[in-house]
């Protein structure tokens, strides 16, 4: 099971196991297995004992966010989420998040406990955080480009010569500009060059 900070054999007969962060929560039972592990001439070797059928069960519930929190938008305040054993869930398992904005919320099981599991708020860019704190940041990038048009009339949105016309026939025409991952795009500022423009009726 996930979420396991320390096993110990106290009696002949038992075995004590603890859960830092509280049971990992569980749509279902889960049965529990434990595994003998020692190494003889240079080998791992395992052996499994059965548990006799035991299970167990903790259902999350429906998770219950804080309310009243006020936080900058460059975030790294703790955010606390109520519920039954997501805490041990995030702790033994990297594909479990917590997503805010589309970002990652880092948990912080230090903090944690098997009721409530708390995380960092990420940064949040917004055109009004860009603008007023100065948040976003100038610097070239690996970008993509799709569009309708062909890849050699594509390669002529970015080489830089505003002369060399883009052609595309489609109806609708289009092209979109994608952000690497880990990144999101700040729109500061557009120029569209419309050459030997005789009728406007398209772009009213």
């Amino acid at each position: 099971m996930v979420g396991i900070t320390g096993v110990g054999a106290n009696l002949a007969t038992q075995i004590t196991c603890t859960f830092a962060q509280g049971v990992p929560a569980t749509e279902t039972g889960v049965e529990p297995e434990i595994i003998f592990k020692r190494t003889q001439n240079g080998y791992d070797e395992e052996n499994w004992a059965v548990m006799g059928g035991n299970t167990i069960t903790n259902p999350m519930g429906t998770p219950s966010g804080q309310s009243g929190l006020l936080c900058s938008f460059a975030g790294g305040c703790q955010y606390s989420i109520s519920a039954n054993g997501l805490a041990g869930a995030l702790a033994g398992d990297d594909s479990n998040k917590v997503m805010m904005c589309e970002q990652e919320c880092e948990v912080d099981l230090d903090a944690s406990s098997a009721t409530t599991a708390v995380c960092m708020l990420p940064s949040l860019m917004t055109t009004y955080s860009a603008r007023e704190f100065d948040m976003g940041s100038h610097a070239p990038l690996d970008v993509t480009w799709t569009g309708t048009g062909s890849s050699s009339e594509l390669t002529k949105l970015t080489d830089g010569n505003n002369l060399e016309d883009y052609s595309d026939t489609n109806n609708p025409c289009s092209f979109t500009i994608s952000a690497p991952a880990g990144y999101v795009y700040q729109i500061s500022e557009a120029k569209i060059f419309i050459n030997n423009l005789l009728d406007k009726t398209p772009y009213d």
